[in-house]
């Protein structure tokens, strides 16, 4: 049931970013940007970071990070890692 939900949001906020950028196209933008860590434990795994034009107030982008599945990948033998093989 949830993923349902969620399919719905993200579609809803695809669509209003796309119209967003639609209209702030070619405009001078002022980015504010606000980033939330969430995470049990205190251990701020998890963020996400909210983007907004301040001067309409829209927001432009929304981006989520997960920590441990990024160190995760970074500590994975370099086989696996492939192209970032170093």
């Amino acid at each position: 049931m949830q993923l349902q939900y969620w399919t719905a949001i993200e579609e809803k906020f695809q669509k209003h970013i796309s119209d967003v950028y639609k209209k702030l196209g070619g405009l001078p933008l002022s980015v504010a940007v606000d980033v939330r860590f969430d995470s049990p434990g205190f251990c701020a795994s998890r963020s996400t970071a909210v983007f907004m034009d301040s001067n309409t107030k829209a927001i432009i982008h929304m981006e989520k990070h997960n920590f441990f599945v990024e160190i995760r990948t970074l500590q994975a033998p370099a086989a696996q890692l492939g192209h970032l093989a170093f």
